[in-house]
């Protein structure tokens, strides 16, 4: 395996994922749910916030799924912290907008019906050199899916 990033990290998960909620906190999350799942390598985050869609604003839920397969949990947590910072550093530089750099983490009802993401949608087709055979800008409606308050 190469050598990655915060290898042999020291830093326990609970501090790290602390600093990840102060961030998101900061940058208008409004819920935050984390889960582990170690039987599947697997690091979820979703959080909340509020977005303005033409003269609506609603609360959009986003999820971020980690796989940290040979790695271990603490080292997962400190690379999703720091992917995040860069994320948010962009958006306060004024780089990006927060849609353009968290829209592939929106979640939504595919067209299957399923609950997912935007790059779930998507992802499959891009790989194959096409589009989804959809219009993309109204499939899925993305506004809180399958998410409850």
């Amino acid at each position: 395996m190469p050598k990655y990033a915060y290898k042999g990290t020291e830093v326990p998960v609970d501090r790290t994922m602390g600093k990840i909620k102060d961030m998101l906190y900061a940058h208008g999350a409004v819920e935050i749910l984390v889960g582990e799942a170690p039987e599947h390598d697997t690091i979820q985050i979703m959080f909340a916030r509020r977005f303005k869609f033409e003269d609506e604003v609603v609360k959009q839920p986003l999820m971020i799924s980690v796989k940290f397969k040979g790695r271990k949990p603490a080292e997962a947590m400190r690379m999703l912290y720091y992917y995040l910072k860069a994320k948010f550093d962009a958006i306060d530089w004024g780089l990006v907008s927060m849609e353009e750099a968290f829209l592939p983490y929106f979640m939504g009802k595919l067209p299957d019906g399923s609950t997912g993401t935007v790059a779930d949608m998507m992802l499959p087709h891009l790989r194959k050199g096409r589009l989804p055979p959809m219009d993309p800008f109204t499939a899925p409606q993305l506004t809180g899916g399958d998410y409850h308050d």
